[in-house]
């Protein structure tokens, strides 16, 4: 009980009046709970080699208590399934770098894969990067192997310019791919018709319902950024891993099917 209501955003100190109990005890089970789902997170997620098809990666803006922090992290598109996140003090190369090096550990090697993200400057090359793989080595050939990027990569970005709080254009932009093949790409997935990020953004929205700490206006704030890896990733891991672990209970043929690339048709819901 304790669990599922510090998942849908209840405070600690509520939880503390409610089953008076110690607020230590509850930040104990709820440091327990996110070792416990991190867990069932790399071995399910991080090892089943998936086919992503597309994917979508936004940031999140983390309030301090005289600091900015931020999360970044990826969704896959036709199962709506949460892919991963990473948490810095600083928006920055490194950041992306390590998100994208975390989806292309998911995924299945030299799979067509259409990757969108927002504007920020520096998705394109940690994309490209990040997707690569080592070519085959001559026998004259010395040092280390050339690493290729994949032939079915897609990446692509969506930038919204809005005025005075309020949208006035959204530009599309495909960085490597034919205009033909990322449509078909979106129409068998069934992801819309056009680029976007709505299903990332759908998601940092519930983050941000149930984490005050992300929210750009609140009067929380976070003490620090060791702190935000664990409440956040404790908060994405648990709810994510709770659907996991209850579409393993109603259908886990269906569970194994995704995680191995031959079903995409089963949606992962946020509990």
């Amino acid at each position: 009980m304790v669990i599922i209501l510090l998942a849908w955003g209840c405070p600690i100190q509520a939880l503390v009046q409610a089953f008076e109990l110690d607020e230590r005890t509850i930040a104990a089970w709820r440091d327990k709970a996110g070792n416990h789902c991190e867990r069932i997170h790399q071995a399910i997620i991080l090892q089943a080699q998936l086919d992503l098809q597309q994917i979508q990666a936004e940031e999140i803006r983390v309030k301090g208590r005289g600091w900015i922090g931020w999360m970044a992290m990826a969704i896959m598109v036709p199962t709506r399934l949460w892919l991963g996140g990473v948490v810095s003090s600083k928006r920055d190369k490194s950041l992306i770098q390590k998100l994208m090096t975390l989806v292309a550990a998911t995924s299945q090697l030299l799979a067509v894969v259409l990757v969108v993200t927002d504007g920020f400057a520096a998705y394109p090359r940690a994309t490209l990067a990040a997707f690569r793989t080592k070519s085959p080595r001559l026998e004259e050939q010395r040092g280390r192997s050339r690493l290729v990027g994949w032939p079915g990569l897609m990446p692509g970005q969506v930038v919204k310019q809005t005025i005075a709080k309020h949208l006035v254009s959204i530009s599309r932009t495909i960085l490597q791919g034919e205009a033909d093949e990322v449509a078909a790409q979106i129409t068998l997935i069934g992801g819309g018709s056009v680029l976007n990020t709505s299903y990332i953004e759908r998601l940092n929205a519930t983050f941000q319902q149930r984490l005050a700490v992300l929210c750009r206006h609140s009067r929380q704030a976070a003490h620090k950024l060791d702190n935000i890896g664990g409440a956040g990733g404790w908060l994405a891991r648990s709810i994510i891993s709770a659907s996991l672990i209850t579409a393993c209970a109603v259908c886990p043929g269906e569970v194994r099917a995704v995680t191995n690339g031959s079903s995409s048709h089963l949606r992962w819901q946020v509990a």
